[in-house]
């Protein structure tokens, strides 16, 4: 089971290392029984700035990560592209 602080401490890592980081959304939530974290942020990237959509999965022994970074520049058409991608990440189970 996660708890609050872990997640926390996931945006927080995240957060240290990637450069122009802010937060724009965060959710908690489970796909089946699958804890998940979904964060939108923006960073710095070759002098310009992106948004990025990610998933976080977390299972008992690992993790699994998706992240998609579109420029902020590009179209609602990409940054909705983005978010559905996003969505669209999930566990399958048989």
């Amino acid at each position: 089971r996660k708890d609050a602080s872990y997640f926390k401490e996931v945006e927080r890592g995240l957060a240290k290392t990637t450069p122009g980081y802010r937060r724009r959304g965060s959710k908690r939530h489970k796909l089946g029984k699958v804890p998940a974290l979904d964060l939108i942020f923006d960073r710095r990237v070759a002098g310009s700035r992106e948004r990025v959509h990610a998933r976080f999965l977390f299972f008992r022994t690992f993790s699994i990560t998706l992240m998609v970074g579109v420029p902020l520049a590009a179209s609602k058409a990409s940054q909705r592209q983005a978010r559905r991608l996003q969505e669209t990440f999930k566990p399958y189970f048989k």
